[in-house]
This record gives structure tokens, C-alpha cells and sequence, in this order.
């Protein structure tokens, strides 16, 4: 064959090899295409639903991610039973208010815009802790108010507080469960609560509720991932339902409805020592997640997490600041002193490593030689006054 049919059979091959290589990139470019036309689709279909209809499908995705964690997390024995145990022969019975709706419509606090959540949230608490927590024994021994008031008053607040602030958080969480039934706010519950051990948490909820009955707030209403309790396994509580929606849990790792351990003062806030039977509740996952780390209070009133936080961004700094206020003056100047000397203690080690680079004459250090003077000549002071006061 000819060096010239050779070239020209070699060209002939070589377009077959591009334009077929041509045609598969094309193939791909249009796969890619198609691609990004439905997912231009899907975006346009999410634009077009309801504020509501997108916080319902991201709680409901959170929510099944945080049971499908919450499960991996632990290991279900689903033949594993824990006996409920009682203080009390015969549990007591709630007696919903049925004016409820009524008074949370004229309380500003509540999000009016889902009133009938905050009904159904409120009305259901009020019957978990009265049918089931009132006068129950935790799988660990313990009644389970007695450190129940304490995580019940911080998860009011939202953050940690200090005692001096506890009864002021009782009194807005039992004002306004005694709303949903009158029993929050009686003599029975006191005499109940006299009856435990008595602690801090418990000593300012029964103050908290001698107040509300003086002032009349109540007015003759009818009121994780790592962590795990046998309060799982009691029949009678995954029975009784959802503390939150009231729907009824069941023991599977796959159900939308097992139980998730709810933390009332957030885990977020101290980690890992905040995981006690006494500071659990049991809820399904979506109801878990839709809470995040709001107050109790503020979630009970109908507000979701995403919707309290985009209201109020800043409700955690506002708390620590309104704290602050109250903050004693003899507290005030130990922080400020503790402050001063972890400035000092800074500024010295500059200083000193400045003047062994011999940097003596730059401007830096005549700064630093000031502000070392200012703060020695501060805690000299600070010793003569608390040696005048001894």
C-alpha cells in the first residue's frame, strides 16, 4: 500500500475517533444539562411553597435525623421493660381549662400567629408532668421533681442563672402552666412539693407559686447523642405520649415516633452534666428538634426555634445582660480584678520580651511601660482596701 493511502486511511480513522469522541462529550453535556434542569426545577418548587410548608419539612427532616442519631447512639433492646414506679397508689388526673385558648390569646408574650400550638403544647406539658411526673420515681432511685424545679427554672431562662433569679423564672413557668390546669397553682402541688427534699430548685418553686396565688395571676382558671435512660423503657410514659403533641411513642429505632430524651434546661448550655433522668422528658424527635435550645417557656407559647430566634436574635444577651444589673457590687469588682490581673500578667510578658530585643525606644513599648504602671499602682490600692476593711 501507498505511503499516501496509508496516510489517508490513518486521517479516516482518527475523524471516526474524534467525532465519536466528539459525540460522547456532547452525550455528557447534555446529561449535565438534564441534570441541572431538574434541579433548577426542584429550586423553583421550593420557592413557591409556604413559610409553614418549609419549616414543616426542615423540622421533619431534622427531626429524623436527630432520631436516627439519637438511635445510633444507644443500642435498643426492645424487650427491655423498666417498671414505673409511683410515690403515689393512684396517679393523679389532669383538668384541662377549657378557657385555655382565651387566656393565651391575651398574653402578648405568646405567638399569636399559631395560637392553637401553643394551646396543644401547653395543655399536653401540663398533662405529662401531672399524670406522669408528679410523684415519679426515676430508674436511678430518685423522685424526679426534686431536680426536676432546678433544670425546669434554667430551661425557663435559657441560660444559666444565678439563685438569686430562680423564683423570678418559677413564677413565668407555673403562671403560665397554671393556665392550662389550676393545680399548678394550689396547695396540693405545695404541699407535694414540701413533702421532697428540699433544694434550691424546689425551695423557689414553692415560693414562686405562694406568690402567684397571692398576686391572683391564675384568676379561677382551669388550669443525644451519647446520652440514655431507662426512662425509655417505661410502658407507661411512651403510652401516655409525646410530652410535647401528645402522640403515643413506640420503642423502634426506625419510627418517627421512638422516643428521644428532651432535655429541659438545653444540654447545649453545660454539655454532658446536664444528662439526669430528673432533667429529661421523653418526646419524638421532630418535637425534640423543633425546641432547639429556646426557653421553655417561649416554645410552650408556640414558638418553633428558627422563628423565636429570627424574632428575637439577640434574647440570649439581653437575659445576661439584664443579669448583669443585679450583679452585686462586691462580685463586680472580683471580675473586674480578676480581669485586670490576667491583663497584667499579659502586658509584663510583653514588655519584658520587647525590652530583651532591646526595643526600648519604640513607641509599643512606652505604651506597655504606662499601662504596667497603671495596673501595679491598681492592685496596690485594691490591697490597701481590703486590708482597711479587715
Amino acid at each position: 500500500m501507498s505511503i499516501f493511502l496509508q496516510n489517508l486511511q490513518t486521517n479516516y480513522l482518527m475523524g471516526n475517533q474524534s467525532s465519536s469522541s466528539s459525540a460522547l462529550s456532547f452525550g455528557k453535556k447534555k446529561n449535565v444539562t438534564n441534570q441541572r434542569n431538574i434541579n433548577l426545577s426542584q429550586e423553583n418548587s421550593k420557592m413557591y411553597l409556604t413559610k409553614s410548608q418549609k419549616l414543616n419539612r426542615y423540622f421533619n427532616s431534622q427531626g429524623d435525623i436527630f432520631t436516627k442519631q439519637q438511635n445510633e447512639a444507644e443500642i435498643i433492646n426492645p424487650d427491655k421493660v423498666v417498671e414505673y414506679k409511683n410515690i403515689f397508689e393512684q396517679n393523679l388526673k389532669s383538668e384541662p381549662n377549657s378557657g385555655l385558648a382565651k387566656l393565651l390569646k391575651a398574653d402578648s408574650d405568646v405567638n399569636q400567629a399559631h395560637l392553637g400550638r401553643a394551646v396543644k403544647r401547653t395543655r399536653n406539658f401540663s398533662r405529662y408532668l401531672k399524670e406522669d411526673m408528679v410523684g415519679f420515681i426515676t430508674p436511678e432511685g430518685k423522685h424526679w421533681f426534686e431536680g426536676a424545679c432546678l433544670y425546669i427554672i434554667k430551661g425557663t431562662a435559657g441560660v444559666d442563672i444565678p439563685e438569686r433569679e430562680y423564683v423570678k423564672y418559677a413564677k413565668e413557668f407555673w403562671g403560665h402552666l397554671a393556665k392550662a390546669d389550676k393545680y399548678w397553682a394550689s396547695d396540693d402541688f405545695i404541699n407535694y412539693l414540701q413533702g421532697l427534699e428540699s433544694n434550691p430548685g424546689v425551695n423557689a418553686t414553692i415560693e414562686a407559686i405562694r406568690q402567684i396565688k397571692t398576686e391572683h395571676s391564675v384568676r379561677n382558671s382551669h388550669v443525644t447523642f451519647g446520652y440514655n435512660s431507662d426512662m425509655k423503657y417505661i410502658k407507661k410514659l411512651l403510652e401516655d405520649g409525646c410530652a410535647y403533641t401528645g402522640i403515643t411513642m413506640k420503642l423502634k429505632s426506625n419510627s418517627k415516633t421512638h422516643p428521644t430524651l428532651e432535655h429541659l434546661f438545653p444540654h447545649r448550655v453545660k454539655g454532658d452534666e446536664l444528662n439526669d433522668d430528673c432533667n429529661y422528658v421523653l418526646t419524638i424527635g421532630t418535637a425534640n428538634c423543633s425546641r432547639g435550645d429556646i426557653p421553655l417557656t417561649a416554645y410552650l407559647k408556640g414558638w418553633n426555634a428558627v422563628e423565636f430566634n429570627k424574632e428575637f436574635p439577640r434574647w440570649r444577651a439581653n437575659i445576661k445582660a439584664e443579669l448583669r444589673k443585679n450583679v452585686e457590687p462586691e462580685v463586680l469588682q472580683k471580675r473586674q480584678d480578676k480581669r485586670f490581673k490576667k491583663e497584667l500578667k499579659e502586658k509584663k510578658h510583653k514588655f519584658h520580651l520587647l525590652r530583651a530585643r532591646g526595643q526600648v525606644q519604640t513607641e509599643e513599648y512606652k505604651a506597655l511601660s504606662q499601662r504596667v504602671e497603671e495596673l501595679e499602682d491598681y492592685f496596690k490600692k485594691r490591697k490597701a482596701e481590703i486590708a482597711q476593711k479587715d
